[in-house]
């Protein structure tokens, strides 16, 4: 019985975080906070039944996803473990807190750190490992763009530019459309910034079938093309190796290269902070 009873200790949040996995098809953002206060509730029922010897079960409960998150970021992604690996251990001691003085205050505490974990620096973290790694004032020559009716087109460099590059096959771009064009709309009035949107030609994509989907969407700001004949490795020169990919240029040079963020609680490489902090 007692050696069950250690096996479920064992694998109880490391098999939480699996079928959060499963179940949110590895949506950390939602995992993050259930998994949190999934293994809260584990460790209160744990300490409940077993009084003795708080921090070892403490460390039977929460070392096994520790170690398999620790040893899976050494070839892989850490910021998808930092968060789980930061905040397991407060989810434990809280438990035990909890059990010890029974206050509602330390589930109110409990529900805001987890959620801060999980919608704030969860994302914030994201982000940052994400849009950090191009090396800013990059200068950026001329793109190879034309419009619709197949004018070469060249960008002012006078001003600052924001340009969504986009493909024909990228579903998150076509869901990053509306959030481009509410922060088109912001600034339309002002005559220092100019914003573009970028279709990158894929295999068997034809202008005129890409301008048909463009029109079809009808949306306010400006789409060019990139010329199809065009490398991608110029793209990649420019931080720009996934899509959507979102760039600000400023006298030519690169400002910000990475996603196009606009969740208040990402303060982070939010959009309007990096359009503003160029304008102003």
């Amino acid at each position: 019985m007692n050696i069950i009873r250690t096996a479920l200790k064992i694998t109880s949040i490391t098999f939480l975080y699996l079928f959060m996995g499963f179940v949110f098809s590895g949506n950390h953002k939602w995992m993050v906070i259930l998994v949190l206060i999934g293994s809260f509730f584990i460790s209160y029922l744990v300490f409940k039944k077993e009084e003795a010897s708080p921090i070892l079960n403490g460390i039977i409960l929460i070392l096994p996803l520790i170690t398999i998150l620790t040893f899976i970021s050494l070839f892989s992604n850490f910021t998808y473990s930092l968060t789980y690996i930061l905040f397991l251990p407060l989810s434990c001691i809280l438990a035990y807190l909890f059990y010890k003085k029974k206050s509602i205050l330390i589930i109110l505490f409990t529900i805001l750190s987890f959620s801060f974990a999980s919608f704030v620096f969860f994302p914030n973290l994201l982000v940052y490992n994400q849009n950090n790694k191009f090396n800013k004032n990059t200068t950026i020559k001329n793109l190879a763009l034309i419009d619709k009716e197949g004018n070469s087109i060249k960008i002012d460099s006078t001003k600052i530019i924001v340009l969504d590059f986009w493909t024909t096959s990228c579903k998150n771009c076509f869901k990053s459309f509306p959030e481009f064009e509410k922060v088109y709309l912001k600034y339309n009035e002002n005559q220092n910034i100019e914003f573009y949107s970028i279709n990158v030609p894929i295999k068997n994509d034809t202008l005129k079938k890409t301008i048909s989907i463009v029109e079809k969407l009808n949306y306010k700001y400006p789409t060019l093309f990139y010329l199809p004949e065009k490398s991608h490795d110029e793209l990649s020169n420019y931080g720009i190796i996934s899509f959507p990919h979102l760039l600000i240029v400023k006298n030519n040079k690169i400002k910000y290269s990475g996603r196009m963020e606009t969740d208040p609680f990402i303060f982070i490489n939010n959009i309007y902070n990096e359009i503003n902090k160029n304008l102003y």
